[in-house]
């Protein structure tokens, strides 16, 4: 599990050139075309986590988290509707392209994003910005899932 003493400089510095990395590419395995959801890269789902656990440690929280297998493909099935049709909702209609029930039970028990992803998204999730979003609700729920 990922840890740092924030109150250490040095050792903050350290972590973050450990776990803040950049993003490999997403090597998708999918296609639109055919409503294929695929999958993505070891390395980039790893980058997505370490950004995630950098985040949770940084905050004080426990950073020990991984990638569900099942969960992650729901997820991509998700993203596949999303990218198809080029908007998001948490509540995605039959209707759209590329559709799944498991993609649009995956999107209603997510965060989601569209115009950026990997570790860009992470890294909007935390800023969660918006006039009106006084719960910061993306950050609370990298910070604190449950």
């Amino acid at each position: 599990m990922p840890s740092v003493d924030i109150s250490s400089r040095s050792a903050s510095a350290s972590f973050y050139f450990t776990y803040y990395t950049g993003q490999p590419a997403i090597n998708w395995t999918g296609s639109q075309a055919n409503c294929t959801a695929g999958t993505t890269s070891a390395s980039f789902k790893t980058a997505v986590i370490d950004r995630i656990a950098f985040y949770r440690a940084m905050a004080g929280v426990p950073s020990s988290i991984g990638v569900a297998a099942t969960s992650s493909a729901n997820d991509q099935q998700a993203a596949l509707m999303f990218s198809r049709n080029n908007q998001i909702s948490h509540s995605p209609p039959s209707s759209w392209a590329c559709y799944t029930s498991a993609g649009a039970q995956a999107a209603g028990n997510s965060n989601i994003a569209l115009g950026t992803y990997g570790v860009g998204a992470i890294d909007a999730y935390m800023k969660d910005a918006g006039g009106s979003n006084t719960a910061a609700g993306h950050r609370r729920w990298i910070l604190y899932p449950q």
